[in-house]
């Protein structure tokens, strides 16, 4: 796949970022943001300011479109706000004077709100869900509702790692308290966990179903296979960023849940195991010396 114009909403994003960053490449690529622009320059790439709240101006022929932009409660309190904010950006790009030839929709395991199942598949059903995830469920409603021309993906992710550093999900806070040498408080420490997707395998999943002749609607659940023990995995990440952070393990375990993969693999997708992907966000902060020792 070479020589797409492409469009990554949100690509200031952590999430954004880096598949602007790996679409970059080969591909001319259109970045929209809000309030600040991604750090980066490259003949290939260019950034828009785009709020939900206004109309997309924006009047191309793309071949691709990522939707990751997205009001999260990370940003904002989880208000009905979200529903209606997040719902109305993605109809003013798809409602615009630009096409599309294909879309992927950036979703979450969020749609399934309250998880009481040991493990997630596609026909989970939902209970107790957020205003972020109800926002989600819309958008996705309304992008299998649309009546224009296209193919499309929609991604169910859990907690995203990547090249970046974050706080805004489990496990990045963990990599980032042993990075610091912070006390890390984990539940049920012998829970096995596989709640977690690096941005790499996000971009090969997305490339492919890009570089695939007619492909299918489909809707994934995305996660890293092999679930391990969280405490394994703790110790894993200590050891490589050769942190000094005390363990606290609180036996009491919250409600945990694997993610399957079984569909994905049905499509021969290929999905790396949980200890890879986060050695691969390791091998990032280790390699750029972003905590100094």
């Amino acid at each position: 796949m070479r020589n797409k114009k492409i469009l990554i909403t949100g690509g200031n994003s952590n999430i954004g970022s880096d598949l602007v960053k790996f679409f970059l490449k080969e591909n001319l690529v259109i970045s929209t943001f809000n309030k600040k622009k991604l750090n980066l320059s490259h003949k290939n790439l260019s950034q828009v300011k785009y709020n939900f709240k206004n109309k997309f101006l924006l009047k191309k022929r793309f071949d691709h479109l990522i939707h990751c932009a997205a009001i999260t409660p990370v940003k904002t309190k989880d208000n009905k706000k979200i529903i209606l904010d997040n719902l109305q950006g993605l109809k003013n790009i798809l409602e615009s004077k630009s096409s599309f030839g294909s879309i992927v929709l950036i979703s979450t395991v969020s749609v399934y709100g309250k998880i009481t199942t040991n493990l997630i598949t596609e026909k989970t059903k939902s209970k107790k869900i957020s205003n972020y995830g109800k926002s989600k469920i819309l958008m996705e409603k309304y992008l299998k509702k649309n009546k224009k021309k296209f193919n499309y993906l929609i991604l169910r992710l859990p907690g995203v790692i990547g090249n970046f550093i974050s706080n805004d999900n489990f496990l990045n806070n963990i990599i980032s308290r042993a990075a610091k040498n912070k006390i890390i408080t984990i539940y049920g420490p012998k829970t096995y966990f596989n709640n977690v997707i690096h941005t790499e395998t996000i971009a090969k999943i997305i490339k492919k179903f890009f570089s695939t002749k007619n492909p299918k609607h489909e809707m994934f659940n995305l996660s890293s296979k092999n679930p391990e023990k969280l405490i394994d995995l703790v110790k894993f990440i200590k050891k490589r960023l050769k942190s000094t952070s005390n363990i606290y393990m609180n036996t009491h375990s919250k409600k945990s849940f694997n993610i399957s993969t079984k569909k994905c693999s049905k499509f021969n997708i290929k999905i790396i195991n949980t200890k890879s992907s986060i050695a691969k966000t390791l091998s990032f902060i280790l390699s750029n010396k972003i905590f100094k020792r």
